[in-house]
């Protein structure tokens, strides 16, 4: 009996079906192969795997866990693979397309002119071309089509950013600085060897994640100016390759850095004129949530429940991503949001249930070794709502719990902080506990050089 053996290629319905087309449109390899796997269950992950030239593990990873892939001939892969029409990622036609094409045209025609074809084909490639001025032109292309760079290398470029993204939450800063810093070597080195218009495309667009990356890390070490220059850098880069996600990101970077800085106005602005311009993917999500939160600085409770229905609508249609991992929006992100600009907005309850949320949901999904800057400011959100219950063993326990995790996000971290010593000083003033916390606060501050009096506003 013969062996049963799947088809090579996605049915045609399945390519007409809307939500695999948008997962194309958004380069979701998650959702196409989930998609795939539900309507066509003799596309096994095995089966995917060998069809695109990936491991199993790899195509898991979009599965399940929420890989983004981002390198361009990873798309080519799948497009050949499993014959996806190039348009539907954005990317050219693929040779099979054309030979497809070229096919009709073949059958349609005579046995001579084929014959022609024939000869012409085998003239071009011996060589016997019409003029000198030719053969010197084929010469140049074929010059322009040889690179230094192997057909893996940036998607392992990418694979080690990803590692990076992955460490972000809960790596020492100085070490990921580092770290980001000799993989952007790396990629300028490459940008200076012999490489394909793609490759440049795809070289430039890799260093404006890790400029991204860089800008982040540089503002969690209190380096504002290097953050910054980071944050341009990123801004120019995506320019430069037409990357509409990475200039989301630059703009959600631009909020964060002045919502730190209490320029609140300028959040909502920033954050408003960015998601105006559409998209879906984490980066808007996370610019509608900084709205929320400047909204909730400002005291606007009706736009910022509306900026947080619209970012709770916009990620339910992203794939599920239940561990945290920098440039993707995770679930328990959601909920940590929430809390803040609850407790910004002065409903207690409501701020400390999604408190509450955020660590249940970092204990179910195993992530709570992985989000220390993330638990750091849930806790103080939790010391602020017991600051105002007039619970100052409950405030100060929260408040210290906050800053003793090893990995901070300082400006972020110390703002809030700032914020509950104010309080706990407020409501008991000369209190043992209140000292003692003001000096574990001040002992941070010191640690990121960052100036502090209970009267700024």
């Amino acid at each position: 009996m013969a062996r049963y053996r799947p088809p090579d290629h996605v049915p045609p319905d399945l390519l007409g079906n809307a939500d695999f087309v948008r997962a194309c449109a958004r380069r979701d390899l998650g959702a196409l192969f989930r998609l795939t796997n539900m309507q066509y269950p003799e596309f096994t992950v095995s089966h995917l795997g060998r069809r695109c030239d990936m491991s199993v593990n790899q195509v898991g990873d979009y599965m399940k866990r929420g890989r983004t892939a981002r390198d361009l001939s990873i798309f080519e892969r799948v497009s050949d693979g499993l014959h996806i029409p190039g348009r539907m990622f954005g990317i050219n036609p693929r040779p099979w397309e054309e030979a497809a094409s070229a096919l009709v045209v073949t059958n349609a025609a005579s046995d001579e002119s084929t014959r022609d074809l024939a000869d012409a084909t085998s003239a071009w490639d011996t060589g016997e071309l019409e003029s000198a001025e030719e053969a010197e032109i084929m010469l140049m292309v074929q010059e322009a089509d040889r690179t230094d760079i192997g057909p893996t290398t940036i998607e392992s470029l990418y694979a080690v950013f990803d590692k990076l993204c992955r460490d972000y939450p809960s790596a020492a800063a100085p070490d990921l600085r580092q770290r980001l810093k000799r993989l952007y070597s790396r990629v300028m080195k490459l940008r200076q060897g012999r490489i394909t218009l793609g490759q440049h495309r795809e070289l430039i667009a890799i260093s404006g994640w890790i400029t991204a990356l860089l800008a982040c890390v540089d503002w969690d070490m209190n380096e504002r100016e290097a953050a910054e220059t980071a944050r341009n850098a990123t801004f120019r880069f995506a320019q430069d390759v037409g990357h509409s996600e990475l200039v989301a990101w630059s703009h959600e970077l631009q909020a964060w850095f002045a919502l730190t800085e209490g320029r609140y106005g300028d959040v909502t602005n920033i954050a408003s004129a960015a998601t105006a311009a559409g998209g879906e993917n984490s980066a808007i999500v996370q610019l509608t949530m900084q709205e929320a939160r400047g909204w909730a600085r400002l005291g606007n409770r009706t736009a910022t429940e509306s900026a947080m229905e619209r970012g709770y609508a916009l990620l339910q249609r992203l794939p599920a991503v239940n561990y945290p991992r920098h440039f993707v929006y995770d679930r328990t992100k959601f909920s940590f949001y929430v809390a803040s600009c609850y407790q910004w907005l002065g409903d207690d309850e409501k701020a400390e249930e999604h408190a509450n949320q955020v660590f249940r949901e970092c204990t179910e999904y195993g992530t709570t070794e992985r989000s220390p800057m993330r638990l750091a400011e849930t806790n103080i959100t939790l010391g602020l709502v017991h600051a105002q219950r007039r619970n100052l063993d409950g405030a100060v326990e929260y408040g210290s719990r906050a800053l003793s995790y090893k990995r901070k996000s300082g400006p972020s971290l110390l703002i809030r902080a700032a914020e509950l010593d104010k309080a706990i000083a407020a409501a008991f003033p000369g209190a043992r506990e209140t000292l003692d916390f003001n000096e574990k606060f001040r002992a941070v501050c010191d640690e990121f050089d960052w100036r502090y009096s209970r009267r700024e506003n």
